[in-house]
């Protein structure tokens, strides 16, 4: 009885639901387009992104469960839109097929080289991250092994592969560093006047 319940009152919630999770995935497209605005020219050269299409898939799961078109944040950098919620929104419960069909493509992915603002931008944000990650304060010893960063073709997460290696490599390192010199620095007792 409680299943049935809980079926029907999500059932009843659905439209609302959908709105709401809608509303949410504008906003979080609208905040990546934001943050990623100086590196998305080379990112839809990357996912090769046209008005139609764009093969990062960053909103393909999305899109198909709410069988709705969300644009990418790519796409929507081209087009600043997006589809309007349809009026009449119901769930439709069937029972037709018991199977889960796996269909994929295999992309090959070309070359894309980066400019020196894109490297500039990511090696600061990098000197930041293991500056506050590692807790090791000398900014300028972080900015010399940084400025060695080189940019890749491949993307996680909007930035290079390489960026997110070099990171946690410099973060490790320089927490060890950190801490090793802790260790050998001594402190001496505080004078209390009792010497002569």
């Amino acid at each position: 009885m409680r299943l049935v319940k809980y079926v029907l009152t999500k059932e009843n919630n659905f439209a609302n639901a959908f709105k709401t999770n809608y509303m949410r995935e504008k906003r979080v497209i609208d905040k990546k387009y934001r943050v990623n605005a100086m590196i998305m020219d080379k990112q839809k050269e990357f996912y090769h992104t046209n008005l139609v299409s764009c093969e990062c898939g960053e909103t393909k799961l999305i899109s198909r469960m709410m069988r709705i078109e969300i644009p990418c944040s790519h796409i929507y950098s081209m087009k600043k839109k997006f589809e309007e919620i349809p009026e009449n929104i119901k769930l439709v419960i069937s029972k037709d097929d018991n199977g889960l069909y796996l269909n994929y493509e295999v992309t090959e992915i070309p070359d894309v080289f980066a400019d020196s603002d894109i490297t500039k931008k990511l090696q600061n944000k990098a000197v930041k991250t293991i500056r506050r990650f590692s807790h090791f304060k000398q900014d300028k010893v972080i900015q010399e092994e940084v400025s060695r960063l080189q940019i890749n073709e491949e993307f996680a997460n909007g930035v290079p592969t390489s960026y997110h290696e070099f990171v946690a490599a410099g973060i490790s390192k320089h927490f060890i560093r950190k801490n090793k010199s802790n260790e050998t620095t001594v402190i001496p007792p505080k004078d209390n006047g009792t010497s002569n």
